[in-house]
């Protein structure tokens, strides 16, 4: 993996999405994605910096799989961002804003007793595993029940939902 072209697809997919150009930013996220071919820096002896270059691009690779997810969620890919949060939720399962970006999308998408059950079992799971819980999550499960979607975003008209896929 070219870790330069990484990086600046990756930034420069930040920035289009910064600018609201959630198109330019899939795109940008899509190519960067394209170029990860599994933990960086493999066939070096392990050092403290080999281990902290992994560890940042490793970081960078998991932020940009969730600016990926939103940038589908924005153009209206509300399954293909689902299965993207799905697929990160799986090989980040204490990563809480992976579960509330796909609680999100599950909103979106029409399923909202879907996301309150993801967050619920969330919940549970932290308390058993750690005997916490987490506010984002409690946030989210709350504003769940109250019938909105997690962090007060708004849920679509059900006639305007769609795949845009």
């Amino acid at each position: 993996m070219d870790t330069d072209r990484f990086r600046h697809l990756a930034d420069d997919g930040a920035d289009h999405q910064a600018r609201g150009d959630h198109h330019g930013a899939l795109d940008r996220f899509d190519a960067a994605l394209a170029l990860w071919r599994g933990e960086p820096l493999t066939g070096l002896q392990p050092s403290a910096f080999v281990r902290t270059t992994r560890r940042t691009f490793t970081e960078i690779h998991l932020d940009t799989g969730k600016r990926r997810a939103d940038a589908l969620l924005a153009t209206g890919a509300v399954s293909r961002a689902t299965l993207a949060l799905q697929d990160l939720h799986d090989r980040h399962p204490d990563d809480e804003s992976i579960v509330i970006a796909l609680a999100r999308a599950l909103c979106v998408s029409g399923a909202e007793s879907r996301a309150t059950r993801l967050i619920g079992e969330e919940l549970e799971r932290r308390h058993r595993a750690d005997g916490i819980r987490p506010p984002a999550l409690a946030h989210a499960h709350a504003a769940l029940l109250h019938g909105t979607a997690p962090y007060d975003v708004a849920l679509p008209d059900p006639a305007d939902r769609r795949d845009g896929s």
